[in-house]
């Protein structure tokens, strides 16, 4: 069976990975133009990769532990006006979105290989 948590985390991975898909050979142009098309949903995607995670620890769908934790945190990043905004923990969930966006296309290809492991 297909995880759930496990597509929302090559989504997730590729839209972190949007900048840098054309330096991949004979198909990176290609990808970029689906990539770029999913990046204009990044937020409402966020949210739903967060959810989704959520929903993956809880064990009420299918996914493993790691692939919900790095669809939460991919989530976040991808959602971080959404998450910043919320009071009390808004300002925690935008510091970690900061910090992990300044690797972001690290984190991108390795929420991207979880991803595809956990699929």
């Amino acid at each position: 069976m297909t995880s759930l948590v496990a597509l929302m985390d090559i989504v997730a991975g590729l839209i972190l990975l949007t900048g840098v898909m054309p330096l991949i050979p004979v198909i990176g142009k290609d990808i970029q133009k689906v990539t770029k098309a999913m990046a204009a949903y990044q937020v409402p995607l966020g949210v739903i990769a967060v959810i989704v995670g959520i929903l993956g620890l809880l064990d009420k769908i299918s996914g493993g532990d790691i692939a919900s934790v790095f669809a939460i945190l991919a989530g976040i990043v991808l959602a971080t006006s959404v998450f910043g905004a919320l009071p009390k923990i808004g300002e925690t969930l935008k510091k970690v979105a900061m910090t992990i966006g300044s690797v972001q296309v690290l984190f991108g290809i390795i929420t991207l290989i979880v991803g595809i492991v956990y699929l």
